[in-house]
């Protein structure tokens, strides 16, 4: 659960990681999940094995992984910033976005942690919302202009790669924590992958069976659509999600700036407004632009893993 949770994030849950990825290629997009399955697979294996090492090499790494997670953390925080901005807007409610974004950074400048604990009650919320929402959608739609374009194959395929990077940088630091002590690598990383795998068909399949979901919030404009009453409750969901996301990345932007800048308070000032001028973007263009990038900077640290676990069999 605390992979499976650490991938599905906000942007997973809206539904636009999914769409920018994927679901706007079309129905092609299907033929790629069991790839999908059997990559995520092995580099969440790679993660727990390489980080299961230990010793020396982890002190050498520590320099890299430290940029890996500051670029990646960044990358989200801006983005959350972007969403929590499309959230309100898109239910008429702009100040309640200037409310939240102040109250978070308060709490980040404060460095008050308790409200991640938060996350572990929402992440199952998340899921469970994720399941229900999905099977309605699924259940309700019936299939329209199914057809499978494999002049597009090769972009997917690209897309495939930089998408499980991506979440698989995302998990790193859950990856090196409990790598050391994992004993049932395979089993862990088998259970993790068939969850997201899941979750991520679903999605998947709702978006393609239901046309016009390409905006910044598919999941929350579908829901709309369907029902007020869900497009309420879907709301608050992504609220939560999305300020959690938020608080979490933010703490660690401000840790790691507080290394050359010590003033906390300045910290949390220069973290959110360069963060802030990024998020100007938008969510789509962020997750379409920025997200890439971390499934590339993503696939380095897979090789640098899966390249220490090959030398530790040969030693």
């Amino acid at each position: 659960m605390t992979i499976v949770g650490a991938m599905i994030g906000a942007g997973f849950a809206s539904g636009k990681e999914i769409w920018a990825f994927f679901a706007r290629f079309g129905w092609t997009s299907v033929l790629f999940v069991l790839p999908l399955v059997v990559l995520l697979f092995f580099c969440l294996l790679v993660g727990l094995e390489g980080f299961a090492l230990g010793g020396k090499t982890h002190k050498n790494m520590k320099l890299l992984i430290d940029f890996c997670m500051f670029f990646c953390h960044f990358c989200f925080l801006s983005a959350m910033i972007a969403g929590l901005r499309v959230l309100c807007a898109q239910m008429g409610m702009p100040v309640l976005f200037l409310i939240v974004f102040c109250a978070i950074g308060v709490f980040i400048a404060f460095g008050m942690k308790t409200i991640v604990a938060v996350s572990s009650f929402l992440m199952p919320v998340l899921i469970v919302f994720l399941v229900a929402v999905g099977i309605v959608f699924v259940a309700s739609s019936a299939p329209q202009n199914v057809e499978f374009g494999f002049d597009k194959i090769g972009k997917i395929g690209i897309n495939l790669v930089l998408y499980v990077c991506m979440n698989i940088l995302t998990a790193l630091p859950i990856l090196q924590r409990i790598g050391g002590d994992c004993k049932k690598k395979k089993p862990v990383a088998f259970v993790a992958t068939v969850c997201i795998s899941f979750l991520f068909l679903l999605i998947l399949v709702a978006l393609l069976l239901n046309t016009g979901t390409n905006c910044d919030m598919p999941i929350l404009g579908l829901c709309i659509e369907k029902n007020k009453i869900l497009g309420v409750f879907c709301f608050f969901v992504l609220i939560a999600a999305t300020t959690t996301t938020m608080f979490s990345c933010g703490i660690e932007v401000v840790d790691k700036l507080q290394k050359f800048v010590k003033n906390r308070y300045t910290s949390t000032l220069l973290g959110l407004a360069f963060a802030s001028a990024v998020s100007t973007l938008g969510f789509g263009k962020i997750v379409e632009i920025l997200y890439p990038a971390l499934g590339m900077v993503g696939a380095v640290m897979i090789f640098i893993l899966a390249f220490l676990r090959l030398r530790q069999k040969t030693i």
